[in-house]
């Protein structure tokens, strides 16, 4: 009968996003880790890569949104992100962040793939293109649009039609 019939949901009914970040703790020579989300979930993945490309998962964390990675072996530089699994089997993870050996310990940085001064995290929030400097190719990258001419990354001629932002 058609009114016993329920509907089950094949995924989210939000946009799920989760955002990680880390600090070096010099004292217990870790990395801290942790991450927001808008998704409740019990469990949470922790990756790390060498390359960007290949990761390992180096830990699980149920019920918390932190995680300590003990740095047990030097490394001259180190990719971090964290994933979830909705209830619906949807696979979610950050954008990356990297850690870089320094003299004084490590340092612990947004990734900037595009090398334009603008963090990806902040590139995919603006509608900018994160492996590309200039995503709108009007001369100007995408850091000069928005903190130097305050113009639109996204847009060749936000200011005068037509016309170049550059």
């Amino acid at each position: 009968r058609s009114s016993d019939l329920e509907l089950v949901e094949t995924e989210s009914d939000i946009d799920v996003e989760i955002y990680a970040m880390g600090e070096y703790n010099s004292e217990a020579n870790s990395i801290d880790i942790e991450w927001y989300t808008n998704y409740e979930n019990s469990s949470y993945e922790i990756w790390i890569s060498d390359d960007n490309e290949e990761y390992t998962s180096v830990g699980v964390v149920s019920d918390g949104t932190a995680y300590q990675y003990p740095i047990t072996e030097d490394f001259e530089k180190r990719y971090f992100k964290i994933s979830l699994t909705t209830n619906y089997g949807e696979y979610i993870e950050s954008v990356p962040f990297v850690v870089t050996k320094t003299e004084k310990g490590y340092f612990v940085d947004f990734l900037d793939s595009d090398e334009d001064g603008l963090p990806d995290i902040y590139e995919i929030m603006i509608g900018t293109d994160e492996s590309v400097p200039d995503t709108d190719n009007d001369g100007l990258t995408d850091y000069q649009e928005v903190y130097i001419t305050g113009t639109d990354p996204t847009k060749f001629d936000s200011v005068t039609e037509g016309v170049s932002d550059a």
